[in-house]
């Protein structure tokens, strides 16, 4: 019967596991490269703001982020920072703060899924990295 307890609790811990991944959204899964006009990025440290010239990488990358729970305890976190500013087509503009485990829209942090985070997180850094080579 313990044994019979146990792996019915098993089960249900992977199926709250599985439920847990699949209750994010991707808040930016259907905007495309021809609806920004421009972006910049900022990151912080080392306080620079640099053009991003490929919209289409940018937005394949903001694509694939997922976010769950707002989440404000970001700011107790300590790390690089690393902004996204997008001026759409519309002449709205968005803020997107990557800030792993964490993305902030517009003032607004949620916890986030790691990779896709991480990739602008190093999609940013490339961008510095480069433009400091070209500064060479």
């Amino acid at each position: 019967m313990k044994k019979l307890v146990a792996w019915l609790l098993a089960v249900a811990c992977i199926g709250g596991l599985a439920g847990c991944s699949s209750s994010g959204t991707r808040p930016y899964q259907d905007l495309t490269a021809q609806e920004v006009s421009s972006a910049t990025v900022h990151l912080i440290p080392p306080d620079k703001t640099l053009p991003v010239e490929d919209i289409g990488e940018l937005v394949a990358l903001l694509n694939d982020v997922v976010i769950y729970s707002k989440d404000s305890s970001y700011t107790d976190y300590a790390g690089q920072a690393v902004t996204f500013t997008l001026a759409m087509t519309d002449g709205t503009q968005t803020s997107i703060k990557e800030y792993n485990p964490f993305l902030v829209i517009d003032g607004v942090g949620y916890r986030t899924e790691y990779e896709p985070c991480e990739a602008l997180n190093n999609y940013a850094n490339e961008l510095l990295n480069a433009a400091e080579s070209n500064a060479e």
